[in-house]
């Protein structure tokens, strides 16, 4: 993607990088964030609603990709769900918080693991926005002596990646007792090659988009899991 984007992108990584509050919440906030962002993805989405107060209506996708599982109940779960109840992460995927990013599915790839993007990080610090940054990565991104924004694009790409395929384990796994047929648009391993292939480009317009993806994605809405984990979504 050519570098007359930049501005482009950096404006949506702004847009993006702040973890939600209210975790998992498809809010009136997150709705305009998500039709403002003008995404590029392989689905058109729609928004569950709450019919009944105390029910929960799945989200449901259009698109080749995900008419192809024969699937219409979704799921997705923000970052900032994911950063505010590490807790209960072994509960629902079996992962630890404090596993190593490269330690990870993520490091098994080999585009990560020849491009580590964070460096003696968990995936806690990751999906919260912090942890260390390759700086081979950043220079090789970077135009010029400023670094800043490929250092926001690939830490908007990790918080983002990260509670994607916490979620995708999450359904795929089942291990918290979701309703079926209940799903994730994107597999777990989908989102460790596409997380990997966008770092090994070392272009930030890449790793911002792709973010964007995930994120578009992330912002279903949590519900359906919130409350197999005995949590109260309508607080």
């Amino acid at each position: 993607m050519s570098p007359t984007n930049n501005s482009e992108n950096e404006k949506g990584a702004q847009n993006l990088t702040a973890p939600s509050t209210h975790p998992g919440a498809p809010s009136n906030r997150s709705r305009r964030r998500l039709a403002q962002a003008g995404l590029t993805t392989p689905v058109i989405m729609t928004l569950f609603s709450r019919p009944v107060w105390g029910q929960v209506a799945c989200g449901s996708l259009t698109g080749s990709k995900i008419e192809s599982k024969g699937i219409d109940c979704f799921i997705g779960c923000t970052p900032g769900f994911w950063r505010n109840h590490a807790e209960f992460w072994v509960r629902a995927t079996g992962i630890m918080p404090d596993t190593l990013f490269g330690d990870s599915e993520f490091g098994g790839d080999a585009n990560c693991l020849n491009n580590d993007p964070f460096p003696n990080s968990t995936l806690l610090q990751v999906v919260s926005g912090r942890g260390s940054l390759n700086g081979t990565l950043i220079s090789d991104c970077a135009f010029g002596s400023n670094t800043r924004p490929c250092e926001g694009a690939l830490r908007l790409l990790g918080f983002h990646a990260v509670a994607a395929w916490l979620t995708a384990l999450t359904v795929e796994k089942n291990l918290v007792g979701l309703p079926t047929p209940v799903s994730f648009p994107i597999a777990s391993g989908d989102v460790v090659s596409l997380t990997c292939a966008a770092i090994a480009s070392r272009s930030r317009s890449v790793w911002v988009n792709q973010a964007k993806e995930f994120a578009t994605a992330n912002e279903i809405g949590c519900e359906q899991l919130e409350l197999a984990l005995g949590l109260n979504p309508f607080n």
